[in-house]
């Protein structure tokens, strides 16, 4: 078999923006969908690009010969600058792409990633470890409620993310009766918080465990960990509270993971999975917890086909466009407005697309 790689692997820039001329307006929603689909295939076929062939004698003791492609870019949204008319009169675009290696991702940052109305959504997760003492309990407690402040009030500083507080059901049953739509929340944000082995006996140091998950693709964006040292105590007497020692070293942590966050989340799409596609209509699990609004524009792509397996038959007829009708706290419905009527059986999410 062999394979070839064309170009290198990029990212590619993110949310749809519309900085339009006149033509937009002329323009229906139908063929500005064709000419985005166009766009992004000139685009793919100038970007990275591996094809595998395969050759082999068949039973006749003919060559034989299958070649297949793939692109190795990801898709992070397309800046639509002007809507215009080839010399066939066809609709057409002008983007802004931002192709930068995937290796450099911490420098991988949007310049339209601060313009987003619509952000990405954390749920906090937080666990201990089991066995410890009434007063490691305590003092974990102390720790977890301080760096809780902490990162709500660097979320509250950003337009890329927000953190949810609100737990997630442990069961189906709990979600039934108490839950919201919080389970379907795209991004978990998990700490874990335990006494440090090492120092098990003067138990002054806790370590917090992190990761940030993708739940739609389930993966680990981020997984790091961090001590902290507490102040030498008498055990005789009650826990303090803690000292501003130990409190900068809980800023110190806190910002440490959310320049992490900022990082990693500003090379991705706020992006939700549909939940329901009912003839033109889906509904997705993001809501105004996710900054989601009446009549926002988004992209409904199946993310197995877009843009990864973009030369297949038929590939951009899994890519259409719909818009938000309705909202509630954790979730949206959209009617579809452009593009082919899309399967109820197969998975889709829904990237934002800004005008």
């Amino acid at each position: 078999m062999r394979k070839s790689a064309l170009g290198r692997t990029f990212c590619w820039a993110v949310s749809c923006i519309f900085t339009v001329n006149g033509w937009a307006d002329t323009f229906s929603a139908e063929q500005r969908l064709e000419a985005i689909r166009k766009n992004l295939v000139e685009a793919t076929i100038e970007g990275p690009l591996e094809v595998r062939s395969t050759q082999w004698i068949d039973g006749s003791g003919k060559l034989r010969e299958i070649a297949s492609f793939k692109t190795g870019m990801e898709v992070r949204g397309i800046r639509v600058l002007a809507y215009g008319k080839d010399e066939m009169g066809d609709p057409q675009v002008k983007t802004q792409l931002n192709s930068k290696p995937i290796s450099n991702r911490p420098d991988c940052k949007s310049p339209i990633a601060n313009q987003l109305t619509v952000y990405h959504h954390l749920a906090l997760e937080v666990t201990r470890a089991p066995h410890m003492s009434a007063k490691q309990l305590y003092q974990v407690q102390q720790i977890e409620q301080n760096l809780r402040v902490f990162l709500n009030a660097a979320t509250n500083n950003t337009k890329l993310w927000k953190l949810s507080n609100r737990v997630p059901a442990r069961n189906p049953y709990e979600q039934a009766m108490t839950g919201r739509g919080e389970q379907h929340i795209p991004m978990r944000l998990k700490l874990h918080f335990s006494p440090d082995i090492e120092d098990y006996v003067a138990a002054r140091t806790f370590t917090i465990q992190w990761e940030m998950k993708d739940m739609l693709g389930n993966l680990v964006l981020i997984s790091s960990q961090q001590n902290v040292t507490l102040d030498t105590q008498d055990p005789s007497l009650t826990p303090k509270a803690l000292s501003p020692v130990v409190m900068a070293q809980l800023n110190a942590v806190s910002l440490m993971m959310t320049r992490s966050i900022e990082n990693k989340l500003s090379c991705l799409p706020p992006k939700f999975q549909v939940l329901q596609v009912q003839a033109n209509q889906f509904r997705v699990a993001g809501g105004q917890s996710s900054g989601i609004k009446v009549g926002d524009q988004m992209v409904v792509v199946n993310p197995d086909y877009v843009p990864a397996r973009l030369f297949e038959p038929k590939a951009l007829d899994k890519m259409v466009m719909a818009e938000v009708t309705a909202v509630s706290g954790f979730y949206a419905d959209l009617k579809q407005t452009a593009g082919p009527k899309l399967s109820e059986v197969a998975s889709y999410v829904a990237i934002p697309n800004l005008p």
